[in-house]
């Protein structure tokens, strides 16, 4: 697994959930999305990073269009603690419905389609792998523009 050389901006929260936050970073030249893990998510030591090494040995596996790139790992140096490089994305589906008009009929039918395309691929895996979180705010739009 490749370790990266990353900076992470705290002050540019992408997404929270129960066990991580999403921050907006940079590797090298490139803007990334870094995943850092909650450590009061019910785990703790060896259980935390066997969990974060198994999202990670599974994120490098995954090849799909409609699915973020994993470019890999590297230590927070702040908390010295290990987190999960991604591409980054545009906005979410959510941001993007309540933006200024509504979008059309055509762009929500090309989202779902997106959608049911990676969901597929990830149920057609050996084993299956199952999102757990879908919703608007974590269905993410296109290429990041700065």
């Amino acid at each position: 697994m490749p370790q990266l050389t990353c900076t992470i901006d705290r002050n540019k929260v992408l997404g929270e959930g129960g066990n991580s936050v999403v921050y907006a970073g940079t590797y090298g030249t490139s803007q990334v999305a870094i995943k850092t893990f909650k450590k009061a998510a019910g785990k703790i030591g060896d259980e935390l990073m066997k969990a974060i090494e198994k999202e990670a040995t599974l994120a490098a596996q995954l090849r799909h269009p409609n699915i973020a790139t994993f470019w890999g790992e590297c230590v927070d140096p702040l908390s010295n603690d290990r987190v999960l490089v991604f591409e980054k994305l545009g906005k979410s589906v959510y941001d993007a419905i309540h933006e200024n008009l509504p979008p059309s009929v055509a762009t929500r039918n090309k989202w779902l389609l997106d959608t049911a395309h990676a969901l597929y691929y990830l149920h057609s895996q050996d084993p299956p792998i199952i999102h757990r979180d879908l919703k608007p705010d974590n269905i993410l739009l296109g290429v990041y523009c700065p």
